[in-house]
């Protein structure tokens, strides 16, 4: 019994060391399997490519759960409903790029329902796939990849059945790996759409023609694209991460940093905002900007992103087309070569800056270019005769422009073997001669010439080409006119050659007709519209062809009476004359002066009229305002005198003691009344010619500081900020002090009236050249309702007022701000304003330092 006793305390002594040998196996198991898991989480979170990352999923997989057969992973395609099978190890690598269906297979099954599936024995599983069937497969796992409750794919792991089967703990460890596996496959397609995104986004902006840039909320650069190159000429590591306001042209950059930090803390987005900035080279570029603002997740806004459009060539484009239209214009209206040609070399040469500017014409006798009228960029002249050029001189490009009748353009003068250089020209870098044609007739030619390499572009040569067709039918014009002039001196002594000279002097007078500065129309002995000349046709708003046939009354809002008056001045024989006032189809209103006269035959009959149309809509708005400014002027006389009349009737009802507050008001109406009187006094003497300056040498500072202390107190008044930004150490200005006191006071009252409570005015002076003359510069500055787009055009004509400056209720006649701008005209200097409604305006005056005054006579 006691031998029998003691082998059992052995046998549970070593159940116990068993027990205890195989707690500890599972422990190391347990620990190995968890550190797998760590190093398979760090691989799987830091692995980008797709293809490593599933089979390192893979064969951890198959390690940990004794996958002795391999495994795979499907992922699931939602544009075709199918699992594809991505990668495989062991038996799993022979069915990569095979496709399942929802339910096909156990990946098909897992996918339709998002369930775990085990299969003990594949070999004798009816579901089995076609596409698996010859692979000897035994017990099969099938785990759903899950990311955000969708099913992105399918894990599968296999093992011979007949050595090992996948228990309850096998199941969970394998849906811990589909976890990691589902966030890992996850991150990498979200990697690889972001890398997609940037790689388009790059594509986009090296492609794009416009500039794409980004900001901060301090306004500086934290991207822009390669197009900044071809812009502005630096690259971008040259520009990312410093202020965008060092790019602007140098006179706004000491103003842009405060308007940057202003509008990127206001959050406004930016639409067509046309800035100036300077090129790497120095040269000026003007840049059209869009943006949005940036936000982060609480509203704020972090910084602005958008586009920038290179926009010079554009502008110079409008200064090219304002040109030729405005000269073309004038042209019309000239009738002397002389003329014409000051106006040509004029405007090329203040507007487009060219070095030399010359008009040869053709002589008589064919053989020779003969110059009409030449300028330099410096100023120096040559007048007719001073130079010339035979038809068949070599080398020319005056002379090979003529002989050619088309224009010849050399951007690079210096390898051209047709350049005549000239030692009066010697900067000379490209030239552009342009023939001056008559349809076949050669007149002469236009020689424009630039200190430039490669300055004429195809824009700028058709604008050229253009400017030479006005300029050769206004010389035409021209000539034309003066062979009118002598054909009338000599008419008498060509009456005998009577019969052809009819036929012509009909053909000149119709040319005569279509040019005539009024309008004329001839009409039939019944009435009817034969003919109307272009002026008749711009006045009325009707072409030619809607005119003739009708009546000339129809095209007339006149009264019955009047048509009465009309025909029976006609039918005696006698011109009628009178106003009347039309309505052209665009629906515009005009007033004309008219005058009809009958054409009457051998037998006193009616045989035809004629009448003569003048716009008179100017004359009839002017009038209209002198009486506007004559009820201002009433408005503003009676107002004080009221006023004076009104408070001496009170210093005689009141003791004496109380007429201390009535006698100031009396003086400041009176003194009202004065500055009146001395704008009409003013205007008087402008008009008059008897406006006399008084120059002498001040400083601008001591005088704007004067203007600042008289109205500081009107200032204080109105609650309105008055302040000045004075340069020290200005040179002293010659002009007439007492004038420049009156346009400066003028400025700044009228900055504090359309100032409301609470705004801001400033005065600034500076120092600048303009045109190489040496300037002083100062300016009117305010926050005030500002001036409305519409009205700017007209704000320095006599007698204006802009509608919100009526609507403010702040007197005036309208003459201070032409008066002062006559005051700086007579100085020789300029005036410029910028305003916008609700924004403010800025009033800046430039006056040269040292160049004499003259009076005005």
């Amino acid at each position: 019994m006691q031998s029998g006793a003691t082998h059992k305390n052995d046998l549970a002594e070593r159940a116990a060391m068993l027990d205890s040998r195989f707690d500890k196996i599972e422990t190391a198991r347990c620990n190995q399997t968890l550190e797998t898991l760590y190093r398979l989480g760090t691989y799987i979170s830091s692995q980008p490519e797709m293809d490593k990352l599933l089979r390192c999923l893979l064969k951890s997989a198959a390690e940990l759960l004794d996958a002795d057969q391999g495994g795979i992973i499907h992922l699931y395609d939602p544009a075709t409903e199918q699992l594809t099978a991505a990668e495989g190890v062991a038996l799993g690598a022979k069915c990569v790029g095979q496709a399942l269906h929802q339910r096909e297979d156990v990946a098909g099954r897992v996918l339709a329902t998002g369930q775990t599936i085990t299969v003990e024995d594949y070999q004798t599983w009816d579901g089995r796939s076609a596409t698996c069937a010859d692979l000897p497969i035994g017990m099969v796992m099938a785990i759903p990849l899950r990311w955000r409750d969708q099913v992105i794919g399918v894990m599968s792991l296999m093992a011979d059945h007949r050595q090992h089967s996948f228990g309850d703990q096998d199941i969970r460890l394998a849906e811990l790996i589909a976890a990691q596996a589902a966030v890992a496959i996850s991150h990498v397609r979200l990697l690889s759409e972001i890398h997609d995104i940037e790689e388009r986004f790059l594509d986009i902006a090296l492609c794009a023609s416009d500039l794409l840039w980004e900001l901060d909320a301090r306004g500086n650069v934290t991207y822009c694209s390669e197009h900044i190159r071809s812009v502005l000429g630096y690259s971008p590591s040259e520009v990312v991460g410093k202020p965008a306001f060092v790019l602007l042209a140098p006179e706004l950059a000491k103003y842009s940093e405060k308007l940057a930090v202003e509008l990127i803390s206001g959050g406004e987005s930016l639409s067509g905002i046309e800035v100036w900035c300077s090129h790497k080279n120095g040269q000026a570029v003007c840049i059209a900007l869009d943006a949005k603002t940036i936000t982060n997740p609480s509203g704020e806004v972090v910084g602005y992103r958008g586009v920038a459009r290179d926009i010079t060539a554009q502008k110079a484009a409008e200064q090219r087309e304002q040109l030729t239209y405005a000269l073309g214009q004038y042209l019309t209206m000239v009738l002397s070569i002389d003329e014409i040609m000051e106006a040509m070399i004029t405007h090329l040469l203040e507007t487009l800056e060219y070095y030399f500017v010359g008009i040869h014409l053709l002589e008589e006798d064919g053989r020779q270019l003969v110059i009409q009228r030449g300028m330099m960029r410096n100023g120096r002249q040559l007048n007719q005769g001073e130079a010339s050029i035979f038809l068949d001189q070599e080398p020319s490009l005056v002379a090979r422009a003529a002989r050619l009748r088309t224009p010849v353009i050399s951007n690079q003068v210096n390898e051209d073997p047709h350049f005549l250089f000239m030692s009066w020209l010697p900067e000379t870098q490209s030239e552009a001669v342009f023939p001056l044609l008559r349809g076949n007739q050669l007149l002469g030619v236009m020689d424009v010439q630039s200190a430039q390499l490669n300055h004429f572009g195809k824009a700028e040569v058709r604008t050229l080409e253009t400017l030479a067709v006005q300029a050769a039918i206004a010389i035409e014009n021209a000539r034309l006119y003066q062979d009118l002039e002598r054909q009338a001196a000599n008419l008498e002594e060509l009456v005998t050659e009577r019969t052809r000279e009819v036929v012509r002097e009909r053909e000149r007078l119709k040319v005569i007709v279509d040019n005539a500065d009024d309008g004329i129309v001839f009409t039939g002995p019944d009435g009817k519209i034969e003919y109307a000349n272009p002026v008749w046709e711009r006045t009325s708003g009707y072409p030619a062809e809607d005119l003739i046939g009708k009546t000339l009354c129809s095209f007339m809002e006149s009264e019955a009476d009047k048509d009465s008056r009309i025909t029976s001045s006609l039918r005696r024989g006698e011109t009628w004359q009178g106003e009347i006032s039309a309505r052209r189809p665009d629906g515009s209103e005009y007033d004309a002066s008219v005058s009809i006269t009958p054409v009457l035959d051998q037998q006193g009959q009616i045989a035809n009229a004629v009448a003569v149309l003048r716009d008179i809509t100017p004359q009839k708005q002017m009038e209209q305002m002198r009486k506007k400014y004559v009820a201002n002027i009433s408005h503003e006389l009676r107002t004080p005198i009221t006023s004076i009349k009104l408070y001496h009737g009170l210093i005689i009802a009141t003791p004496s003691e109380d007429h201390e507050p009535y006698m100031n008001t009396i003086a400041e109406q009176i003194e009202r009344l004065e500055h009146l009187v001395e704008d009409l006094l003013d205007f008087s003497r402008l008009d008059r010619g008897v406006f006399l300056l008084r120059p002498t040498d001040f400083s601008l500072n001591d005088l704007v500081q004067d203007i600042l202390r008289a109205h500081t107190p009107q200032a204080n008044e109105r609650n309105v900020q008055i302040s000045a930004s004075l340069v020290p150490d200005l040179p002293l200005l010659h002009a007439d002090r007492h004038r420049i006191a009156q346009v400066l006071s003028n400025l700044l009252t009228n900055a504090i009236n359309y100032t409301l409570p609470g705004g801001e005015v400033r005065l600034c002076t500076s120092q600048e050249e303009i045109n190489s003359v040496p300037c002083l510069k100062f300016g009117v500055w305010d926050t005030g309702v500002g001036i409305a787009p519409q009205d700017l055009p007209f704000i320095f004509e006599r007698f204006f007022r802009a509608e919100n400056a009526k609507a403010a209720g702040v007197p005036g006649t309208g003459l201070g701000l032409s008066i002062a701008k006559e005051i700086v005209d007579l100085h020789h200097g300029r005036i410029r304003v910028e305003s916008s409604l609700s924004k403010g305006s800025s009033f800046t005056i430039y006056l040269p330092i040292r160049q004499p005054v003259e009076n005005a006579s």
